[in-house]
């Protein structure tokens, strides 16, 4: 018979998976061939394999797995984000706008635990917070090679510079230009040729600098038209 520590750690893996009281029984039935976690013949044996089962179920859903979730939003906490800002910052990297979507993946885990350890040092390098102690900085971002452009970023990007063309002069109006502006932005050493070979990290950077200066520019515009 199971004590009260297991019968708890089942209850909890249960929650964690997401699973219904009814797939739950039927995972006791399947693996132990009982109805309930007091049933007096579960030992430690069917114990382990009723907690493998339900681990296995939480691997079925889509989207980021609890474990996920409770890290990502453990950052945006020591990062100081309430819900808004931080689902800010999640779809500059993933194009979510909330990290229950079901369409997120471990690689966007991935790059958004990446994103936010850069926001994080941000926020370290200006003195609004202090590194956790439980935490390494460079843990995520040392995990995966950063990669190329997505095809969002390469989306979002030609759409504020479509809107931002409209602001400038015809003679800013072309890509040497824009070619120019992330040549500064991102601290390149020559403009790049092709806007495609900018990293994932470099188009985060990129589109917000982009999104600040289309947000200047139609302030200006709002400024100098009567009422």
């Amino acid at each position: 018979m199971l004590d009260r520590k297991h019968i708890a750690s089942l209850h909890i893996e249960k929650g964690k998976a997401g699973i219904s009281d009814e797939r739950y029984r039927e995972i006791l039935r399947d693996v132990a061939g009982v109805e309930s976690s007091k049933d007096e013949s579960l030992g430690e044996v069917e114990f382990r394999a009723i907690v493998k089962a339900i681990q296995g179920e939480t691997a079925k859903l889509p989207g980021w797995k609890p474990g996920q979730l409770a890290k990502f939003r453990q950052y945006a906490q020591y990062c100081l984000l309430d819900d808004v800002a931080v689902r800010y910052q999640l779809y500059t990297v993933t194009g979510q706008m909330h990290e229950e979507s079901e369409a997120l993946d471990n690689e966007d885990f991935e790059l958004a635990m990446a994103h936010m350890e850069e926001f994080m040092e941000g926020m370290i390098a200006n003195r609004h917070i202090e590194l956790p102690k439980s935490v390494d900085i460079n843990y995520w971002r040392s995990r995966k090679p950063d990669g190329k452009l997505t095809s969002r970023q390469r989306y979002e990007l030609s759409d504020v510079w479509a809107k931002l063309k409209q602001y400038l002069p015809p003679e800013r109006q072309t890509y040497a230009y824009f070619s120019g502006i992330a040549q500064s932005v991102l601290r390149l050493r020559n403009a790049p040729e092709d806007i495609g070979e900018l990293s994932r990290r470099q188009g985060v950077k990129l589109i917000e600098m982009l999104k600040r200066r289309l947000k200047q520019e139609e302030d200006r515009i709002q400024e100098a038209v009567p009422f």
